[in-house]
């Protein structure tokens, strides 16, 4: 039988392939909506918490690179579609961090919790990162010391204890969907 890849794998029956799609794109949605409605009223330490950042890294981290890449992609258009105004860097960072995690995720053996929090630890600095870019590009002049305390450190304990709770429903959803293909 002919292997034909599809979104960068190599399917072996393309109605897998779709389902497989589907449900990951069906995930990304919901946990999009749920970000920009939910999550916008309920924070814990007074920031939005990113769950698409944790969703890309989770499929990332179990489904491999190209997953990860083009759940990146689906989750940045999502969210700015949704919540955004004007066109933004989001689906390129969340593609970048689908890819590079699960690029160096195919060397970890077995998927640990441990380790998925290491991954989380670089995933909310990067997040950082992008708020400060966002912040200089919005503002001539700010507090680095405000930015830190107001809003980063805030809004990584939101998006890392949300990254704690998401890895086990993605963990699942990755292992259902991985033995149906």
């Amino acid at each position: 039988m002919h292997q034909r890849p599809i979104l960068g794998y190599a399917a072996q029956n393309r109605s897998r392939m779709i389902a497989y799609t589907v449900c990951i794109s069906l995930l990304v949605l919901i946990l999009s909506v749920a970000q920009v409605t939910v999550c916008a009223r309920l924070s814990i330490f007074g920031a939005t918490p990113d769950l698409m950042i944790c969703t890309v890294l989770c499929v990332a981290f179990f489904a491999g690179r190209y997953a990860g890449a083009i759940t990146g992609i689906g989750a940045g258009f999502f969210i700015e579609a949704m919540g955004s105004v004007g066109i933004s860097l989001l689906p390129l960072f969340y593609f970048l961090l689908g890819y590079v995690a699960g690029h160096y995720a195919r060397t970890v053996y077995p998927k640990r919790y441990t380790v998925y929090w290491f991954y989380l630890l670089i995933a909310v600095l990067y997040r950082a990162l992008i708020t400060l870019i966002y912040v200089s590009l919005n503002y001539e002049t700010f507090r680095f010391l405000e930015v830190v305390t107001k809003i980063l450190l805030p809004e990584a304990a939101d998006t890392a204890i949300a990254g704690c709770v998401l890895y086990f429903p993605i963990k699942a959803i990755c292992g259902w969907l991985g033995k149906r293909r």
